[in-house]
């Protein structure tokens, strides 16, 4: 049985401009394993998206254009972690580099990078385990996940409008949780 917010999915990846028609592959969840954890973010994921579509749909369309994760890899998108290293401070707890976007761009770009390179644990630290970066980042993005005072959720960064932050961590969602193998 497919999780509730994939039913949200062609929506959502619409209104964050990742068409879903360019997919080639079926819809298929990286967390296969039946564990508290997967079940867990599951539902995280679930929530989150049910309560961004509300968020959304009271959204007047924008008027310039959506933030594209590809754009801070001026070089092309990373192939190896040394090269997506300078946003690896998302997942760790140092800060990201003067030049980098505001917070979920950044976000959305270090999953585009990690999901390309195609490794699914990184080190953050030496002598530390390896953090698997998809649960990592989907429990980071929920948990910073804001709520309107009429219960729709959106997310707040630095980015020029809380639309662009929105779209933004939700492309970092669907990369990070793995239900679109298409890459924007």
């Amino acid at each position: 049985m497919r999780p509730r917010f994939l039913l949200h999915l062609p929506l959502l990846l619409l209104l964050a401009a990742r068409p879903l028609a360019a997919a080639a592959e079926p819809i298929v969840l990286r967390f296969p394993e039946r564990g508290q954890v997967a079940i867990s973010l599951s539902h995280e994921l679930d929530h989150a998206f049910d309560l961004t579509s509300r968020w959304l749909a009271d959204q007047p369309a924008p008027d310039t254009p959506l933030p594209d994760p590809a754009a801070y890899w001026t070089n092309g998108i990373p192939s190896s972690i040394a090269d997506a290293w300078p946003l690896m401070g998302l997942l760790g707890d140092w800060a990201l580099p003067p030049d980098a976007p505001p917070r979920y761009q950044a976000a959305a770009a270090l999953a585009l990078a990690l999901d390309h390179i195609g490794e699914e644990w990184v080190f953050l630290r030496e002598g530390e385990p390896p953090l698997d970066w998809r649960k990592a980042l989907i429990h980071l993005l929920v948990t910073e996940q804001r709520v309107s005072p009429a219960g729709d959720g959106y997310w707040h960064d630095e980015s020029p409008s809380d639309l662009a932050a929105t779209v933004s961590a939700l492309q970092a969602l669907v990369l990070a949780a793995n239900v679109a193998p298409a890459v924007l």
